[in-house]
């Protein structure tokens, strides 16, 4: 497979070096902020580290963008014919499927059929035992009619072929009727629901089953 070699801006590789250069110290035990004057520094060090990210973030988005919009000309063009092809699948599975559904009702109610069949001869033999005086021969025709009860229905229509290379799926599907009706084991908390109440009244609502915390970070405004 072919590969596009990609050419990576000056520009970029040197702020990237720049500011690779600079991780370990601001890492280590080497920088510290211990005074004023250090924190009142290191809000410029945090602003100047804020106007690189942002040059770095215009950089990609120069390189990107164009790749961007090319993908996205080519998705929109390939979405047309594949969805032509998904609609053709999906209208002969549906007849597929429909084909399927009635064969299995017609061989459920040939079923039937046969079954009330072999209960009625089943029946006649248990009628005939009941008549019988040889207690032998009796219980000879009350085994046959269990036999014949116990005997699967076999009609005449066979199975439907299973096609090479088409695999059917069965999925099981449902729907809420009444929620309140759920157990409590299937339900899940509102996370988002619980979110914006914690930040609209900045924890000051207690929520039962709820911890409130704060998380405090800093971030340059980028002036």
């Amino acid at each position: 497979m072919e590969t596009t070699e990609l050419t990576i801006p000056k520009e970029a590789q040197d702020l990237t070096n720049e500011v690779k250069g600079n991780v370990d110290f601001y890492k280590s035990d080497a920088f510290t902020i211990q005074t004023a004057e250090q924190y009142s520094n290191s809000a410029e060090d945090l602003k100047r580290v804020h106007a690189q990210e942002k040059k770095i973030s215009e950089l990609r988005l120069g390189m990107t963008r164009p790749l961007d919009a090319t993908k996205k000309a080519i998705m929109d063009f390939f979405k047309v014919p594949e969805q032509y092809c998904a609609d053709i699948k999906s209208a002969i599975s549906t007849k597929r499927v429909g084909y399927q559904r009635e064969q299995d009702r017609i061989r459920r109610e040939e079923e039937e059929r046969i079954r009330k069949l072999q209960e009625a001869e089943a029946k006649k033999l248990e009628q005939r035992a009941a008549k019988v005086k040889s207690e032998e021969k009796a219980e000879k025709l009350r085994q046959e009619a269990q036999q014949i009860r116990e005997t699967a229905p076999v009609t005449t229509i066979a199975p439907i072929e299973k096609s090479e290379g088409i695999r059917t799926v069965t999925n099981y599907k449902f729907e809420i009727t009444d929620a309140s009706k759920v157990p409590a084991e299937y339900l899940i908390p509102d996370e988002q629901k619980i979110g914006r109440v914690v930040r609209a009244t900045r924890g000051e609502i207690i929520i039962p089953g709820v911890k409130v915390y704060s998380e405090t970070k800093e971030s340059s405004t980028g002036r």
